[in-house]
């Protein structure tokens, strides 16, 4: 993008800014941003977890991630800066979906296709911090895809084409690319 992707603008807001709007909608607390090569100010409620380690990649941020959270949280919304636009209503079905089934690792569906953001239930932490983040063939979806986490997947189905969106290059943005 040529510069972090959390602080590309799309509609002259920052990408970290419509997340944490989003999930400020929603009441998710506590709201963490994992930053990593580039530190950042992230607004109120959310609070910014630097990660030293990024260059491992996006599983190593998740780990990092759910480490700073307290104990006793039933789930993590795992939200992606570069699917910004993700519907309030679409993060509102998945923590209706994780309240009444707590256990279920739970993700979005719009015409037949899953996509993003995931919730991970408490019960399936141990195992993403043990994957191991130093070799690159390993990811969430490694536990996504493993026998034990495919019965406890579960999907909201929802109208809403953000949760395909995957803004990597300024060429993804809608419209043009303003940072």
């Amino acid at each position: 993008m040529g510069a972090p992707k959390a602080t590309c603008r799309l509609d002259g807001r920052r990408f970290v800014d419509w997340l944490i709007e989003s999930l400020s909608a929603i009441q998710c607390e506590p709201l963490l941003v994992v930053t990593g090569a580039a530190r950042f100010e992230v607004p109120s409620p959310a609070q910014a977890i630097h990660h030293p380690d990024w260059r491992r990649g996006p599983l190593s941020s998740l780990q990092r991630g759910i480490l700073a959270f307290p104990p006793g949280i039933s789930g993590v919304l795992q939200c992606t800066v570069d699917r910004p636009r993700v519907a309030v209503s679409t993060l509102r079905a998945l923590c209706k979906a994780h309240r009444d089934q707590p256990g279920a690792l739970w993700q979005p569906r719009a015409d037949g296709r899953s996509g993003h953001p995931l919730l991970w239930p408490r019960c399936l932490f141990s195992h993403l911090l043990d994957l191991d983040s130093s070799d690159p063939k390993t990811s969430a979806r490694t536990l996504i895809g493993s026998p034990d986490v495919t019965v406890t997947r579960r999907y909201v189905d929802v109208q809403d084409p953000a949760i395909h969106e995957n803004l990597d290059r300024p060429g993804d943005l809608p419209g043009s690319s303003r940072h």
